[in-house]
C-alpha cells in the first residue's frame, strides 16, 4: 500500500479521532470499518514484532508513518493512560520505543467514543460521559488535560470525581488539608555565573541570535545571562517567579528555559511552564535540564519523580531520551538535541532543517587549494577583467568565497551583492569560468565533491527518524540537492543507501583503517573532533548517528569510533588544548544498535586518568 492509497483510506474512515496530522483508531474497530487497511497494518506489526498490548493505532498523515499505542485500561477507566508506544517509518523501516512505565504524568485519553466503529455497544456509555465533561466546562483549555495529573488537578479545582464511567459531584469539607509534601524552596537553585550558561552558549556557538532579534530568559534567576546578552548589544529581557516577578514575560525570537523544568517539583506544572514558554517563541525555544548523570549527590532522598536536596530544593534529572520525548509528547513537535540535556524547538520546520544541515556543513578556506597547482594565470586574463576585477577585489573574492563554500554560483539570498557585482564586473557563469581560469578545474571539483558529501551526510541524518518534507527545507538547501542530486528523492535515496552501510561491520573496520589520521588500535579508531568532516561520509554519518541522540558533538575532545561493535564514544577532557597531559573527566559511550547513552564520570583528585600523546590524535 502506498502512502497516497492509505491517505485515501483514512479519509473515507466512518470513525476515529482526527487531528491535524494524524487519527487515531481502535485496532478492532479498524478490522470492521477497513478490512484492507486493517490487514497492512497488522502485517506491519507483526513484521516489527510489535506486541499484543498495542490496542490502538496512530496513523501519521503528514508522512508514512504508523504508531501502535498500548492502553490496557481502555475500556476499564474513563481516561485511560498510555503505558507503552512502538513508531515505525514505514518509508524508511525506522522504529522507535518508549515506555511510560516510570512517567507520573503520562498523556491520557478523552472521548474514548470517536476511537470506536459506529454500533460499537460502549458509545453509548462514554458519549454520555464525554457530554457531562462538556457540561462541566472540562474542555474549555485542551492545551495541557492530555495528562494525568493535569486533568486530576482540573477535577480536584472542580471538585469533581468519577463513579464507574459517570462523572459525579463531591463535598469538599472546611478542614483543611495536612499536606505531607515540604514547601520546596525553588529560589535557592538560582545560582551567579561568571560566563554564559550551556544554553546561551549553544545559541551564540550556532549565530542562531541574529543582532536585530530579540531574547527572552523565561526562568532567569539573578538575570547574569541577560547582563551578559544585554553588554554585546542585544535585545533581551526575562522572568522569573521569585528574583524578577514584576518583569513581564514577552513574546521573543529566541526564547530560553534553562535549567527551569528540572526544578519544579510538579509535573503537570512542567507541562504548563513548557506550553507557555513556547506560546512566546517567535522563531526558537531552547530547553535545557540536568540529566541522570549530574547527580552526584550519595543516598539522595526521593521525591516525587526527582529528588530534594539538603538545600530543601528539587531536582528532577531527565534521560536524555526521556526529555526529548517529553517535549514531543507536550509540544506535538520535532525536538532536536544540541547537547547534553539541551534541546532545541523551532517554530518553522525550515529553520530547523536548515539547523541541521548547517551542522554538517564545513568551513572551505579555498585559498589553501588553489593557486599551488596553477601558478601560471598571466597567459589567461584580460585586462579589461583585471582592472574590474582588482577595482571590485574585495566584492569578487566574497562571491568566489562563498560559490566554493557552496560548490555552486549562489542565489541573490546566499550573496545579497549579486545585482551590484554582475553590474560592475561579469555575470556570474563568467565569473565562475575566471575562477577556473586562475585557480584550476580541480579546485571547484574539490569544493564540488566536499559540499555533496556533506549534503548526503545532512540527508542522511536529517531522515534517520522520519522523511522531511522538501517544503520544510529553505530555498539555498532546496537548490543544493537539486545542484548535487538532480532532485530530493534521488538524493534521499542515497542518503538512506549510505546509511543502511553503517550497520556493516566489516566496512567500519576497512573505512577506519584506511583513514590516514588519527590514533588506531585493534578496536577501534580515535580521532580529534576537528577531523570529524574529513572521514569517509559513512563514517561521518556513522558518528552523526551518535550526535542525535547525544547532541553536538563538538561538546567532546576525542572521538572512539568502534570498529565492529556498533558504538561511538565521546571522551572529554579537562583543558585539552591548554594542558600537556589532560586528565579524562567524562565518557559518553553511545551504542547506535539500541539506541542508548551512557554516561560515565572519570573526575578523580586521587587516581586521574591522563591522556599522553595527544597530538596523535590529529
Amino acid at each position: 500500500m502506498t502512502f497516497s492509497t492509505l491517505k485515501t483510506h483514512l479519509k473515507s474512515l466512518p470513525c476515529g479521532k482526527k487531528l491535524n496530522h494524524s487519527v487515531y483508531i481502535v485496532e478492532e474497530s479498524l478490522q470492521i470499518v477497513d478490512n484492507q487497511l486493517y490487514a497492512f497494518i497488522a502485517d506491519l506489526k507483526t513484521r516489527v514484532e510489535a506486541g499484543s498490548e498495542y490496542n490502538i493505532i496512530k496513523f501519521f498523515t503528514n508522512e508514512f508513518k504508523v504508531s501502535w499505542l498500548s492502553y490496557p485500561d481502555f475500556f476499564n477507566i474513563p481516561h485511560p493512560g498510555l503505558k507503552k508506544s512502538f513508531t515505525l517509518n514505514i518509508a524508511t523501516g525506522k522504529t522507535r520505543k518508549f515506555n511510560y512505565d516510570k512517567s507520573i504524568n503520562p498523556p491520557i485519553l478523552h472521548r474514548k467514543e470517536i476511537f470506536l466503529h459506529p454500533g460499537h455497544p460502549d458509545i453509548e456509555t462514554f458519549s454520555k460521559l464525554t457530554k457531562q465533561e462538556e457540561s462541566y466546562g472540562l474542555y474549555e483549555n485542551p492545551r495541557t488535560i492530555g495528562f494525568k495529573l493535569n486533568w486530576e488537578k482540573l477535577l480536584e479545582d472542580k471538585k469533581l470525581s468519577y463513579k464507574d464511567n459517570l462523572l459525579i459531584e463531591i463535598q469538599i469539607t472546611d478542614i483543611p488539608k495536612v499536606s505531607s509534601n515540604p514547601v520546596i524552596d525553588r529560589h535557592k537553585t538560582a545560582i551567579s555565573r561568571y560566563n554564559f550558561s550551556k544554553p546561551v552558549q549553544t545559541i551564540l556557538e550556532y549565530n542562531l541570535l541574529e543582532e536585530t532579534e530579540s531574547f527572552f530568559d523565561y526562568g532567569c534567576g539573578l538575570g547574569d545571562d541577560l547582563c551578559g546578552l544585554s553588554a554585546m548589544g542585544y535585545s533581551c529581557s526575562g522572568w522569573d517567579p521569585v528574583h524578577k516577578k514584576d518583569e513581564k514575560k514577552l513574546n521573543a525570537d529566541v526564547v530560553n528555559v534553562g535549567f527551569v523544568l528540572n526544578v519544579i517539583e510538579n509535573p503537570e506544572e512542567r507541562i504548563e511552564v513548557l506550553h507557555e514558554a513556547y506560546n512566546l517563541t517567535k522563531k526558537l525555544m531552547v530547553v535545557t535540564t540536568l540529566l541522570t548523570n549530574d547527580l552526584t549527590t550519595v543516598n539522595p532522598t526521593p521525591f516525587k519523580d526527582g529528588f530534594l536536596t539538603n538545600r530543601n530544593t528539587f531536582q528532577k534529572y531527565y534521560e536524555q531520551s526521556e526529555l526529548q520525548q517529553f517535549i514531543e509528547d507536550t509540544l506535538n513537535t520535532s525536538a532536536i538535541p544540541a547537547g547534553p540535556g539541551v534541546f532545541y524547538v523551532f517554530k518553522d520546520p525550515v529553520a530547523g532543517q536548515s539547523f541541521l544541515a548547517s551542522r554538517s556543513r564545513r568551513k572551505i578556506d579555498w585559498e589553501s587549494i588553489s593557486l599551488k597547482l596553477y601558478p601560471d594565470r598571466a597567459e589567461r586574463k584580460k585586462i579589461v577583467e583585471d582592472q574590474l576585477i582588482e577595482q571590485n577585489e574585495k566584492m569578487v573574492k566574497s562571491f568566489w568565497n562563498t560559490m566554493v563554500e557552496l560548490g555552486r554560483i549562489p542565489l541573490l539570498e546566499e550573496f545579497k551583492q549579486l545585482p551590484e557585482l554582475t553590474s560592475k564586473v561579469s555575470s556570474v557563469k563568467r565569473l565562475r569560468a575566471i575562477f577556473i581560469e586562475r585557480y584550476g578545474a580541480d579546485t571547484i571539483k574539490k569544493a564540488y565533491d566536499m559540499r555533496k558529501n556533506d549534503l548526503l551526510v545532512y540527508l542522511a541524518l536529517s531522515n534517520f527518524k522520519k522523511r522531511v518534507p522538501f517544503k520544510h527545507l529553505s530555498k539555498g538547501l532546496q537548490t543544493d540537492i537539486k545542484t548535487f542530486f538532480g532532485s530530493y528523492k534521488l538524493g534521499v535515496d542515497e542518503g538512506m543507501t549510505t546509511l543502511f552501510k553503517i550497520g556493516d561491520p566489516d566496512l567500519i573496520t576497512t573505512l577506519s583503517e584506511k583513514t590516514s589520521f588519527g590514533y588506531h588500535d585493534q578496536q577501534a579508531l580515535f580521532i580529534h573532533k576537528s577531523l570529524k568532516n574529513d572521514l569517509d561520509p559513512v563514517l561521518r554519518i556513522y558518528i552523526g548517528c551518535a550526535g542525535l541522540f547525544y547532541g553536538d558533538l563538538d561538546n567532546a575532545d576525542i572521538i572512539k569510533i568502534h570498529k565492529a561493535s556498533g558504538k561511538v564514544t565521546l571522551l572529554i577532557y579537562d583543558d585539552f588544548e591548554g594542558k600537556k597531559l589532560p586528565e579524562l573527566h567524562q565518557r559518553i559511550k553511545v551504542n547506535l544498535k539500541n539506541q542508548r547513552i551512557d554516561f560515565f564520570n572519570h573526575k578523580s583528585s586521587t587516581n586521574p586518568q591522563l591522556l599522553h600523546d595527544k597530538d596523535k590524535f590529529r
